[in-house]
């Protein structure tokens, strides 16, 4: 015959694999929320924000995705 404490041992071990699941979740939802932030931060051609694209050449155009703040410097 099972013993009343051995009942109650299991029942709260499934609680506490239940409350790791749930932290586990929680931890995965907060990662995915994060990600999605920073898909929202580009606009539609993949450009993060602060940034701008520049194309260079005239027959084989390369695309760079530059920092706003190098406007500032005479060289660029």
């Amino acid at each position: 015959m099972i013993s009343l404490v051995f009942i109650v041992r299991l029942k709260n071990r499934g609680n506490r694999r239940r409350r790791r699941s749930e932290t586990n979740m929680k931890e995965r939802l907060i990662s995915w929320e994060l990600l999605d932030g920073k898909r929202r931060a580009r606009d539609q051609n993949g450009v993060p924000r602060g940034h701008l694209t520049v194309y260079v050449g005239h027959e084989r155009m390369q695309r760079f995705v530059i920092p706003t703040k190098y406007l500032e410097y005479p060289e660029f």
